[in-house]
């Protein structure tokens, strides 16, 4: 069995939308795998505004203030200025998910 990971995946809003679900997927089967995955926003986040995607709740919601003490081993940008905060974070490897071209 591979060593459980410390997964933070930067979150831009939790409201529904195509881009948003596709992350909590990744994050939700990345946790049933028994990985410790942390969605990160930028303000707190109540459960009411993630309850439209079933697994959300499973996850680790905390703040960038919150995040920034704690050392990932994958840190995950999923929205373009996301990118430019990779460097605030503790992480072994800092990566950024693009679902589409933005530029388009």
């Amino acid at each position: 069995m591979v060593e459980p990971l410390f997964i933070g995946i930067l979150l831009g809003s939790p409201e529904i939308n195509g881009g948003t679900y596709v992350i909590y997927e990744h994050g939700s089967r990345l946790k049933r795998r028994g990985h410790r995955v942390a969605i990160i926003t930028r303000e707190a986040v109540e459960p009411e505004q993630h309850a439209w995607h079933p697994a959300a709740a499973e996850l680790e919601w905390i703040t960038v203030e919150q995040a920034r003490p704690l050392t990932f081993d994958f840190i995950v940008a999923t929205w373009w200025q996301s990118a430019f905060m990779l460097h605030e974070f503790s992480a072994m490897h800092a990566v950024y998910f693009i679902q589409s071209i933005e530029s388009g």
